[in-house]
């Protein structure tokens, strides 16, 4: 039996900051950048939850803002960021493995 699997929904202001932090990414469909974001948010580090119900993680020096079931907002942490968050490269394999993300 098939699971379904379910993305979260993305912003177009999220989608047009993501085309432009994120190196390499500007001739994205919508549909990869769907699924990356939501495999970068599944391994990112929760860094806060807001009083509003935004959660705020870190992927590297990606910042990823999600409500409900919707990335809002994402940004780059150069400057702010204490230093590189680790994204277990074992684990992100097999995510784009499962969601049919080209390495």
């Amino acid at each position: 039996m098939e699971s379904k699997i379910e993305y979260l929904e993305i912003s177009d202001y999220a989608k047009n900051q993501y085309k432009r932090f994120v190196r390499g990414n500007w001739n994205d469909s919508d549909e990869i950048i769907q699924k990356k974001l939501t495999r970068n948010f599944i391994l990112g580090y929760h860094i806060a939850t807001y009083d509003d119900g935004v959660e705020l993680r870190a992927y590297g020096q990606l910042y990823i803002y999600k409500k409900d079931n919707e990335v809002i907002k994402v940004g780059c942490g150069k400057g702010r960021c204490k230093g590189w968050v680790y994204i277990n490269q074992k684990e992100k394999q097999d995510l784009n493995k499962l969601f049919g993300i080209e390495a």
